[in-house]
């Protein structure tokens, strides 16, 4: 049974499928949660897509209930690493991460979920 709750109204696969459009807006960026340019990493588009921003400029903030929850389990969905170790790899592309953020809204989608 899910929480009611403003933040948990939107579905996994939408979550992720706003991550796609907040990085489509803001741009992708590695080594930061949000660059000076405004550019933000895949951590940071999960958790505004999740409903919140969860870097208060010196450290993460655990958000409550079923918005934390979310955002763990969708963040878990995209890689099974730490997202930042995989956002910060050497090598890693704007267009790599569009395309996992892509196939996962996908799978999501299909499940249900």
């Amino acid at each position: 049974m899910r929480e009611s709750s403003t933040a948990d109204q939107r579905s996994d696969s939408e979550v992720v499928e706003r991550a796609i459009e907040i990085l489509d807006d803001k741009g992708w960026c590695q080594g930061t949660q949000v660059n000076r340019a405004g550019q933000v990493c895949v951590g940071e588009a999960l958790a505004q897509a999740s409903g919140a921003h969860l870097w208060n400029a010196t450290w993460w903030v655990r958000l409550p209930g079923a918005q934390w929850r979310q955002f763990c389990r969708v963040r878990a969905e995209v890689t099974a690493i730490v997202v930042t170790r995989w956002n910060d790899q050497p090598g890693m592309t704007a267009e790599y991460v569009q395309e996992r953020l892509i196939l996962t809204a996908k799978r999501l989608r299909e499940e249900g979920r």
